[in-house]
């Protein structure tokens, strides 16, 4: 499914209905969400920073997005959270450093929607990291850094199993 306005897919809507794209041009400050039925409906969603990259996930109950922006002129990532309908909400979950020393990519919500697993990529650590939930959706401060492994994580995703993660992990020797 590809639109005119859109670039990389990011992700799908909870419900199956829609697959979520980064714009290709135009408002770059958005996510395009597109009918996966074909019909060629689409929906603009406003994010908080300059230029949605790196991935997005809409909570279980599709009110709630988080998702990684990407400002080129200090190279910087963030991950941010808000409601879907109201962008002026947004909370900043986790800060890049400039120069990409860290980067969050592909946020995703747990399964119940109680946390939130980010992978965190830089030069020298590769790590998967979780932030817990209020009762309401927002993000606690907290960021747990999950414990070391032999090697970089990479693509970490939840299961369908609460409280269980699969991801890759390259080793040191260059083995996955």
């Amino acid at each position: 499914i590809l639109s005119q306005k859109s670039g990389e897919t990011v992700g799908w809507t909870p419900d199956g209905k829609f697959v979520m794209q980064t714009p290709h041009a135009g408002d770059l400050s958005s996510l395009v969400f597109i009918a996966a039925d074909g019909s060629g409906q689409e929906r603009l969603v406003k994010t908080p920073g300059p230029s949605p990259r790196g991935g997005a996930s809409l909570s279980p109950d599709g009110t709630k997005l988080v998702c990684t922006t990407h400002d080129p002129n200090g190279d910087i990532y963030r991950c941010y959270w808000q409601p879907v309908d109201d962008p002026a909400q947004a909370v900043l979950v986790f800060a890049g450093d400039p120069g990409g020393a860290h980067f969050p990519l592909n946020p995703c919500w747990s399964p119940n929607g109680k946390q939130i697993l980010f992978n965190d990529t830089s030069d020298f650590d590769h790590a998967a990291r979780i932030v817990s939930v209020d009762d309401t959706g927002r993000p606690l401060p907290d960021v747990t850094r999950l414990a070391e492994s032999f090697g970089e994580h990479q693509c970490a995703r939840w299961t369908q199993e609460p409280g269980r993660l699969v991801y890759g992990v390259t080793r040191p020797d260059g083995t996955h």
